[in-house]
């Protein structure tokens, strides 16, 4: 069976010379680096482990951010950077990215095949347990009357309140924000995604811990900002980005909402672990999950897990959640109540549900489906970990 060989290169003339050093020995796929979803893609369908990528040194930040997430998100390809000449710091800048090899773009191309020959055979040696599986969580609506907004941030909340023991650090983005609000919470973050997407290759640990305050014990936020614009050298900053602060943070939440549910899959459908779909219990919403999923799974990851959420969920009322499930052909993941005094008191409080003084079938649903996504068994007492965490803070 004849092997891929992918090529990430802009320019057309080391594309052409990859092209003919190889056609012997394998296939090879050219991308450019504003399509890494693609590349990580092809990887997975492919089973290719070698990646050349073109290390221009007139945009150097940017390759070398190229070369760090692909390593970041497929630790074990072997990726051979193609520099445009043999000088000592740029080698040595690529090596750092995670390249295995350096070659000059141009040379003989019976060089190349020797390179690319070497590593086809062999899997890189990886620190499984300093790389992090993917950690994403995306929620879409069935519907733009869907609240995906005031669901995520309560996931969210779950999450990180469910893991304070361990330390478990978790980042909820909401791509739904205004400027004058983060989900439905009294809180203003002045860094966005999009400011991040900015200056791409600049973003550390040291950045998202000044920028992002914590809201509660292991949880910061940030709002998306204006990113309606997901390709070129766009769909590339985001990729970046978002591999490296999934490397940061045990779990990403992100709001996507609605309306740009396809474009938001195709630029980092291959980041997500699990796919949570919100809709009410109406069937024209039900119905359209079954078509939707069958469209999008061919953005996913072979190993994400596409799940549904009922919100507004009567158990009087059909359809039922078995209903639901065998409509949808996925997973009912949970069912919330609707709840709604609550729901608006929250709202317009600015806060979570468990803030408040009353008590919350919504925020005990929520937090039964954070303990089943982290594998951490929650306890039926009537006081939420997160209602404990907000009483110690006070």
């Amino acid at each position: 069976m004849e092997s891929t060989i992918l090529t990430i290169a802009n320019h057309e003339g080391v594309a052409q010379w990859v092209q003919q050093a190889l056609e012997d020995i394998g296939h090879t796929e050219v991308v450019s680096r504003s399509d890494l979803g693609r590349v990580v893609r092809i990887l997975e369908a492919t089973n290719a482990n070698v990646v050349l990528v073109e290390a221009d040194e007139n945009d150097l930040g940017q390759c070398i951010a190229v070369i760090s997430a692909i390593i970041n998100a497929q630790p074990w390809v072997n990726v051979v950077a193609l520099g445009s000449s043999a000088e000592q710091g740029l080698l040595l800048q690529c090596v750092r990215a995670g390249a295995r090899d350096f070659l000059v773009s141009g040379a003989e191309p019976a060089e190349l095949r020797e390179r690319v020959r070497r590593y086809q055979g062999s899997i890189k040696q990886w620190d499984e347990h300093a790389f992090k599986q993917r950690n994403l969580t995306m929620v879409v609506g069935a519907s733009p009357h869907v609240d995906t907004q005031f669901f995520t941030q309560h996931l969210a909340a779950a999450m990180a309140a469910l893991g304070e023991e361990s330390h478990r650090n978790v980042l909820a983005i909401d791509l739904q924000a205004q400027e004058a609000s983060l989900f439905h919470l009294d809180q203003h973050v002045p860094t966005s995604l999009n400011q991040l997407m900015m200056s791409a290759e600049t973003v550390d640990e040291s950045l998202v811990e000044t920028a992002l305050e914590e809201y509660q014990p292991g949880l910061r936020m940030l709002p998306g900002g204006t990113v309606d614009e997901l390709v070129g050298d766009r769909g590339a900053d985001l990729f970046i980005v978002l591999t490296r602060l999934m490397s940061m943070f045990d779990d990403v939440v992100i709001n996507v909402g609605y309306e740009w549910r396809e474009q938001w899959l195709a630029a980092i459908g291959v980041h997500v672990q699990r796919l949570l779909v919100l809709t009410h219990q109406t069937v024209p919403q039900i119905r359209s999950i079954l078509h939707d999923t069958s469209v999008w799974k061919a953005l996913l990851s072979a190993q994400a897990d596409i799940q549904v959420v009922v919100d507004g969920y009567e158990n009087s009322l059909p359809p039922s959640r078995a209903d639901v499930a065998q409509s949808t052909e996925l997973s009912v993941a949970q069912v919330l109540p609707i709840e709604w005094k609550s729901r608006v008191e929250a709202i317009n409080l600015g806060k979570l549900l468990p803030e408040l003084e009353t008590r919350s079938a919504y925020y005990k649903s929520i937090e039964q489906l954070a303990g089943q996504l982290l594998g951490v068994e929650v306890a039926p007492s009537a006081t939420s970990s997160i209602k404990k965490l907000f009483a110690r803070a006070k």
